[in-house]
């Protein structure tokens, strides 16, 4: 890639040669049952890659105890440190129509691997401090071990046969999502609705955040 792009048209930078830059074609058979789902899929193939690749080597820098890789609300990989939460990695997934039927997706999927801490960008306004696999883990890591362990985790997540149960999917990525039971404010796209404060419970099988209102509701 030449260049990256995330959700709301952001920027993805980062110097040459230090970062995983994929775009991934996901077409015919390998379409998953409930195509809402691919952003999930990706998500848990990422973890499950780099969870391969890192190990039990990332022992955190300076002693710290080692840190966890989770994933966090719509589509980023995250470390939780010792000093909070920062974040690995992003991805974007955008599906091409055929009348009224998807005719393939494309995943974009874009991991901090070896960037140093003066390489990587400021956090921006209400987001998390950016951080890659070597300024946690201490260490550089290979991003082709990296993208040969992303393809077959995508390659058993998208696999024909046996084809992964949608509820399996979900209940292995809400499993894995961070932030559940925390107090979020929600901003309606309605231009006359007024924001409002809650708790979020839980997720529904499209991965679409489940808020529970100061009256006891879920919505």
């Amino acid at each position: 890639q030449t260049a990256g792009r995330g959700r709301l048209n952001r920027r993805w930078e980062t110097p040459p040669g230090r970062a995983l830059l994929v775009s991934v074609v996901v077409a015919g058979e390998h379409l998953p049952l409930r195509p809402t789902q691919l952003p999930m899929i990706a998500g848990l193939a990422l973890l499950d890659a780099t969870r391969a690749v890192v190990g039990a080597e990332c022992g955190g820098k300076d002693g710290e105890k080692q840190p966890a890789l989770r994933l966090k609300w719509p589509n980023d990989l995250i470390a939780v440190t010792s000093t909070g939460p920062v974040k690995l990695a992003g991805l974007l997934a955008e599906s091409v129509l055929a009348g009224d039927r998807i005719r393939f997706a494309l995943l974009g999927i874009g991991v901090n691997v070896n960037q140093r801490e003066e390489e990587l960008p400021s956090p921006r306004t209400g987001g998390l401090s950016p951080a890659s696999l070597r300024t946690v883990c201490g260490r550089p890591f290979s991003r082709e071990a990296l993208l040969i362990a992303l393809c077959r985790a995508l390659a058993r997540l998208l696999a024909k046969s046996p084809r992964p149960d949608p509820a399996h999917i979900h209940a292995r990525w809400q499993a894995e999502l961070a932030g559940l039971g925390r107090a979020v404010t929600v901003y309606p796209s309605g231009p006359e609705d007024a924001p409002w404060a809650g708790i979020v419970r839980e997720s529904d099988l499209d991965g679409n955040l489940l808020v529970e209102n100061e009256a006891g509701q879920i919505l």
